[in-house]
């Protein structure tokens, strides 16, 4: 009966996964989740029903553990949506079957560099949640930053196999020449250096 409860239950994942990614709002995710964690992927192991993954939780956003610290979950084996990775971070979003906690790649989890909409959208349940790059956090810490930067994203974890990539787009006028020190760069001063 179980493994007949396993197929179906992955059965359902691979075809709804595609319209799942187009179409959840994280108002959705938020909600058919039982469980919305921040955390770590430690390691990724072989089960016999797919994967088991182990997290260790940066914060419990939504449901409950038996401990904060960390929390296995199972995964299918194979998915049509991105591969979770080993040290990364996420935005995990899971469901409870039977008495397994179960993580879909294709039911909202992501890198939690690209989880901002989401935190936005979580943030408005629960204002202990905070986006990262709402304008007012960032004034707060312009107000105790030696430097303050702009930056372009030009690469993620996932495009680059590392931590993601800033370029420098705009800077503070009187920071200016510390940037160039840092970067053992010459820069312009202006039409007349």
């Amino acid at each position: 009966m179980r493994a007949i409860w396993l197929l179906l239950f992955s059965t359902s994942l691979v075809a709804g996964s595609a319209l799942a990614q187009l179409s959840d709002s994280p108002a959705v995710l938020y909600a058919d989740a039982h469980i919305v964690f921040d955390g770590q992927l430690e390691k990724i192991a072989p089960s016999p029903s797919g994967l088991t993954a182990h997290f260790s939780i940066a914060q419990l956003i939504k449901g409950q553990t038996a401990t904060n610290q960390g929390l296995q979950v199972q995964m299918p084996a194979q998915s049509r949506c991105h591969a979770f990775e080993e040290n990364h971070r996420y935005l995990v979003y899971g469901r409870k079957i039977d008495d397994e906690l179960w993580v879909d790649p294709c039911e909202g989890s992501k890198l939690y560099s690209r989880a901002e909409p989401d935190l936005r959208y979580i943030h408005t349940m629960n204002p202990k949640i905070s986006e990262q790059c709402n304008r007012s956090r960032l004034k707060q810490l312009a107000k105790t930053s030696a430097i303050v930067a702009t930056a372009k994203v030009v690469g993620t974890e996932d495009s680059m196999g590392g931590p993601t990539l800033l370029v420098p787009t705009v800077v503070r006028p009187h920071v200016q020449d510390r940037i160039c020190i840092l970067r053992r760069t010459r820069c312009n001063k202006g039409p007349d250096s």
